[in-house]
């Protein structure tokens, strides 16, 4: 294909992936009913396997993730779809560097920002990133989306790079003070409790060795409540942690009884990571 890419190809190709992503959204609302997962199963095999200009690439792949996204958000957190979901993506980082013919020879599959089909995932940690950030999401979906990129994170997925949704949350959650608050601690609290329940390990690690590689600073950036309390490392520390835990354990004693038993569930698995903290490798 010529390097120049067609204004009226490139439009109809985003009309086109426009109307995909409403049909995914539809059929995402059926919660648990939905069968997404096997739509990915079958667009594993379509996706990224044919030459293309890396700007069209890079709409497929977008509405790939896409789909995964809508799935993770609609299965309940508790749903063996949701590691259904996870071996998918495993799958898809199995198959490699994709290399396509062209009319001259074969090439490797690359996006627009020169990643390798599919051995790079290309855009997959930065799609779950936009997800995350997306504060008008309901409480429901924001936990079951955190409790699919916590399985995510926890087989190494993106290394340490989805470990940041985790950062972020947090910190809205613990560090952010109540009026400049976006979304309700009772919202994030059951989103936090994901990463506590399903990658517990891959945060001790971190934790350990302050490992914060991958990590945009923005995102290891330090809340307006953690700075007050003299913590002056941003990204993962053992010292933000104990902060944390000191809101958590706050939070537990609240006259809110839904709250406080949220908070004191979290605190139970946060001093379970504290354990494993002290035998990470």
């Amino acid at each position: 294909m010529d390097s120049k890419l067609d204004t009226e190809l490139l439009q109809s190709t985003e009309r086109y992936w426009t109307m995909y992503r409403e049909s995914i959204a539809k059929e995402a609302s059926q919660g648990n009913e939905n069968t997404l997962d096997i739509s990915i199963s079958s667009a594993i095999f379509a996706s990224g396997t044919r030459y293309m200009h890396p700007l069209l690439l890079d709409l497929e792949i977008h509405a790939f993730w896409y789909t995964f996204i809508e799935a993770a958000k609609n299965f309940t957190c508790d749903s063996s779809k949701q590691d259904t979901l996870v071996r998918q993506i495993l799958y898809v980082k199995e198959i490699g560097t994709v290399t396509a013919k062209t009319q001259a020879t074969d090439a490797i599959l690359r996006t627009s920002n020169d990643q390798k089909v599919w051995s790079d995932l290309p855009y997959l940690a930065t799609d779950l990133e936009k997800a995350c950030a997306d504060d008008s999401m309901s409480a429901t979906h924001r936990t079951n989306l955190h409790s699919f990129i916590a399985r995510l994170a926890s087989v190494g997925i993106c290394g340490n790079t989805l470990t940041g949704c985790a950062l972020l949350l947090l910190r809205d959650a613990f560090e952010t003070p109540s009026g400049d608050a976006k979304v309700p601690i009772g919202d994030l609290l059951p989103a936090i409790s994901m990463w506590a329940l399903y990658a517990p390990h891959k945060l001790a690690f971190i934790l350990k060795h302050s490992s914060n590689d991958g990590l945009d600073p923005k995102v290891l950036a330090l809340g307006k409540l953690c700075r007050e309390a003299g913590v002056t490392s941003g990204g993962w520390s053992t010292l933000r942690w104990a902060f944390w835990e000191k809101q958590v354990e706050a939070i537990a004693k609240s006259d809110q009884r839904e709250l406080a038993l949220e908070a004191s569930t979290l605190l139970d698995m946060m001093v379970m990571i504290d354990n494993d903290n002290k035998l990470a490798d």
